[in-house]
């Protein structure tokens, strides 16, 4: 099933290199054919039939795909009804049209990481003092495998042989679980300090909710309009059903 799978997307992201509509063989789209996914496309293009009717005026926009797709909305569509619309308009996930990010350069067979320790130092020297504290203990984590910032289990599990080894004239011995060092948790209230395995700092912005879903799921925290589409298609497909238990729409 997953390889099924595995093959289906890259059949989608074939199309979405190779395959176009004729409705995008025009200039409007000239900069987005073969560099974003045909969905994105869609998306696109059924904005742009609201233009005539929205035009620039967010009010009558609501500007709601920008937020959940992160693909250019009526108004912002509008200004660009002269020439093509800009790639980086569209939000980089929809440009994800392979599995892989490596060259394709036949001359190099050595795999370069030059360009990711780039992107990691460019925000390195951006961001305060707490956020290099945290950058570095996650590198730290890769570096260094026999580190951690997981914590163990709070209560250790009683078999047979561990039970017996524990028992004293008294009773039990009592185990105090390692402590490990989690940065920024002295940041959370001290009741909930036990509860706490881990603490990603994400970049705040008003996505900042989506982007810690997305870096604890193991899908990096710029998958955050993945997260927010997610919601959005959960909420709208049981709509009612969360109208009642919140009991309203608000």
């Amino acid at each position: 099933m997953i390889i099924l799978q595995h093959n289906a997307i890259k059949s989608s992201f074939e199309k979405s290199l190779h395959v176009v509509s004729h409705v995008f063989n025009v200039t409007r789209y000239k900069k987005l054919v073969g560099f974003v996914s045909k969905y994105a496309l869609q998306y696109i293009a059924e904005e742009s039939d609201r233009v005539k009717y929205v035009g620039l005026d967010k009010s009558r926009c609501g500007c709601t795909i920008i937020s959940t797709h992160g693909i250019p909305c009526a108004c912002d569509l509008a200004s660009f009804v002269v020439g093509s619309i800009p790639l980086h308009s569209v939000h980089f996930i929809w440009t994800r049209l392979s599995f892989f990010d490596i060259s394709s350069d036949d001359t190099s067979t050595e795999l370069s990481i030059l360009q990711e320790w780039v992107v990691i130092m460019n925000p390195f020297n951006e961001v305060d003092m707490t956020g290099k504290i945290n950058i570095k203990a996650k590198l730290r984590e890769i570096v260094y495998l026999v580190k951690t910032s997981l914590c163990p289990p709070r209560e250790k599990v009683k078999t047979k042989d561990s039970s017996s080894s524990l028992k004293c004239s008294k009773g039990f011995i009592s185990e105090t679980p390692p402590t490990i060092s989690i940065p920024m948790i002295q940041q959370f209230p001290v009741g909930i300090h036990p509860y706490i395995v881990d603490i990603v700092d994400v970049k705040a912005d008003g996505h900042y909710g989506y982007r810690v879903v997305g870096a604890l799921l193991g899908m990096g925290e710029e998958s955050w309009a993945t997260v927010r589409m997610n919601l959005h298609k959960e909420l709208c497909q049981w709509r009612q059903e969360y109208i009642d238990l919140f009991d309203g729409d608000e």
